[in-house]
């Protein structure tokens, strides 16, 4: 199966992502928490005015602390009785003093020390994350630079190379129009076919040194009737025989092959192969 692997723009997305749903979330916890802290303060005020409302208030008619009056009294009497009794009964009711905001410095509550900790570990994260981005950036410009730098580099050296191997043809192609032009004036004898075959063979023994000095390439062929190697041979033609001892030897070169000075083999060498036929 293909193994998907994601790229570095990917992963900074994802992470963006996963951070952004962490902030969230704390932000959630952080409001619940506030929310319920301010529903239980609501909560103990009610109960408190509850527990003021229902302490006892001194009655008017309370007959331990007050004489009955008797029915015989005036109207008047009766009267200033009741006033006396009233303002006695507020005298001696306390007053309850107004709540007081506190003028202590309460401790931290540990629910936002916590939250505050942890805003602090999420703002230290997006700062190395950001960090990690701008050396992600740099490390990825550095690696474009030297890439290109790679590429010219090869691009020199493979033109300069065949600026070098075209030189050398171009030496070539003229050794060959100075011996064209002087064979053309020449006439048709054995002897100047001899000169002219000659020269051909100087020729090819340039392009084979220019080769050999120049490029460091070498040209072989191996000997008659020696093994035949795969490796740095092809069998072009095979020849029957009825000798045992000849089969899979070389009868002749066909073509000679170049390899470089490392053992890399330019083009095989193409030979003509004895095979065994029985007969």
């Amino acid at each position: 199966m293909p193994c998907f692997m994601p790229t570095s723009f990917e992963l900074t997305h994802i992470l963006l992502a996963a951070i952004a749903l962490l902030l969230c979330g704390i932000l959630v916890i952080l409001f619940l928490q506030i929310f319920n802290r301010k529903e239980k303060k609501m909560s103990d005020i009610v109960s408190h005015e509850k527990s003021v409302s229902s302490e006892p208030v001194l009655s008017l008619s309370d007959s331990s602390e007050h004489e009955q009056v008797p029915v015989t009294e005036s109207l008047d009497a009766v009267t200033d009785s009741l006033a006396a009794e009233i303002t006695a009964s507020e005298d001696d009711v306390p007053i309850i003093p107004a709540a007081e905001e506190p003028s202590e410095i309460l401790p931290p509550d540990p629910i936002f020390t916590v939250s505050n900790d942890i805003l602090v570990a999420l703002r230290q994260l997006t700062r190395d994350f950001e960090t990690k981005l701008k050396y992600d950036a740099s490390k990825q410009e550095l690696i474009d630079k030297l890439y290109k730098e790679n590429m010219e580099f090869k691009e020199g050296i493979i033109k300069k190379f065949q600026h070098t191997m075209i030189l050398a043809v171009v030496e070539k192609l003229d050794e060959a129009d100075k011996d064209i032009a002087v064979f053309a004036n020449r006439e048709c004898s054995e002897e100047n076919y001899r000169k002219l075959l000659d020269s051909y063979r100087d020729i090819a023994a340039n392009f084979q040194d220019m080769l050999s000095i120049k490029f460091d390439v070498e040209c072989y062929r191996c000997e008659p009737l020696t093994e035949f190697d795969p490796k740095t041979q092809r069998s072009l033609k095979t020849c029957p025989t009825a000798e045992d001892d000849k089969h899979k030897l070389v009868k002749q070169t066909l073509r000679p092959g170049y390899k470089t000075a490392d053992g890399f083999i330019l083009r095989p060498e193409l030979v003509e192969v004895f095979i065994f036929d029985g007969k």
